[in-house]
């Protein structure tokens, strides 16, 4: 009995501990994705701002051209290849008021960067999950903006690790409490359980008959001396007075010695309610047989 209880307290302990720190570790997941998906969009913006920035000043001169609307190769690679140098940028592309491509670089799978091909790249780009565009303004007037591609895979690789970093510190800190509220709920409720058992292991070797009542005067508990000299069965005594007036098994010497017992704590009972104001009916019974 001890042992299953032992091992039923040890799951449940484990159990409200793992549903605590799963949904613990779950909150700071979220959180952290969610911040780190914030802190990719302000960097994709920022190379956007920069980038609009730089073609500010010359975007007009394209915007008002009939024909060649285009920067050359040597200015888009002024403008465009120190921000392609990082692995977080994917693509940069500018565009006019009406969609037209000014200029446009692209990042292929080997890292290489070449200029963008609107007829090869442009069904790759849309496919990016990562895009951000900001305008070019001259003014009240949007004549361009700039779109940029970049990627989470930094973001996704550092989210990894902080999760389970997360879990490690989860796992041995969950190790730790449940070690420590084991023992304290083992030495708590376990231990005087065992003590009681060994109480109870001890009563019923007893050859004398033995019974137990509580505060109402019921009987709660017997053991087996008892239904062997009295030839009450359980059923016929628990949960009820105890049974010493009722039958001729009351002339038995153990009936007579509890019934002078049970009269005696009746009359001292007695004495203490009237010393304290209280009303006394002499003569009624103080149990009652069910």
């Amino acid at each position: 009995m001890i042992n299953r209880l032992t091992i039923r307290l040890f799951c449940i302990v484990s159990l409200i501990t793992l549903l605590v720190m799963s949904s613990f570790v779950a909150v700071r997941y979220v959180a952290n994705a969610e911040l780190m998906e914030s802190t990719s969009q302000e960097r994709g913006l920022a190379v956007a701002k920069r980038v609009a920035a730089s073609v500010k000043p010359t975007i007009w001169n394209i915007y008002n051209k009939s024909y060649n609307r285009t920067y050359t190769a040597e200015f888009a690679d002024a403008i465009l290849d120190a921000e392609m140098d990082s692995e977080f940028i994917q693509g940069i592309k500018v565009f006019g008021n009406f969609g037209h491509l000014y200029m446009g670089k692209i990042k292929r799978d080997n890292q290489q960067i070449e200029r963008f091909n609107a007829d090869n790249d442009e069904l790759n780009w849309k496919q990016q999950p990562n895009r951000i565009s900001y305008p070019v303004s001259l003014g009240a007037m949007t004549i361009g903006h700039v779109e940029v591609s970049y990627s989470d895979k930094e973001f996704a690789e550092t989210l990894r690790s902080s999760l389970w970093v997360d879990i490690t510190q989860v796992a041995i800190v969950s190790l730790l409490f449940v070690g420590s509220l084991y023992i304290v709920l083992r030495l708590a409720l376990v231990s005087p359980m065992q003590s009681l058992q060994v109480a109870q292991h001890a009563l019923d070797a007893l050859d004398e008959a033995v019974f137990v009542v509580n505060k109402d005067g019921h009987v709660i508990d017997i053991n087996p001396s008892y239904t062997t000299i009295t030839h009450y069965k359980e059923s016929e005594i628990l949960h009820r007075p105890p049974a010493i007036y009722a039958t001729d098994r009351a002339q038995l010497p153990i009936f007579q010695f509890a019934a002078d017992t049970l009269k005696k704590k009746k009359l001292v009972r007695s004495g203490r309610r009237a010393a304290q104001g209280r009303q006394h009916i002499p003569g009624l019974a103080e149990h009652q047989h069910c």
